[in-house]
């Protein structure tokens, strides 16, 4: 009742949904690629890769100190599992390797 006073001295209109609206996810459009575009890609990934595991291998040096100086189980299993994704992205940069060793190939004249 107090909400009803309140709504018609602010004149505030109850909002009632006329019709529930779902967003549409706009269409997608990739450019066409060529040669030139692989390799400028493969080079983009390729650094992504590096620093990425330059970065990794800072934070295990790093997340190593504190967990020696905590002695904390918890801070241990961090660094474990950051080694992991160490050795997870070294694999993804070997793979990378092999797709486009297998895109040259596919494209190289029989």
């Amino acid at each position: 009742m107090m909400d009803s006073r309140i709504d018609e001295i602010l004149k505030i209109t109850s909002l009632v949904p006329t019709q529930e609206m779902k967003p549409t996810p706009a269409p997608r459009v990739l450019p066409k690629t060529t040669g030139k575009d692989d390799e400028i890609d493969y080079n983009y990934a390729r650094e992504n890769y590096y620093n990425l595991i330059e970065r990794n291998q800072d934070a295990v040096e790093e997340m190593l100190e504190i967990a020696k100086q905590s002695e904390h189980p918890r801070a241990f299993e961090v660094v474990g599992q950051l080694i992991k994704s160490g050795l997870d992205a070294n694999k993804e940069l070997m793979n990378l390797h092999k797709t486009k060793k297998e895109l040259t190939t596919e494209k190289a004249p029989s």
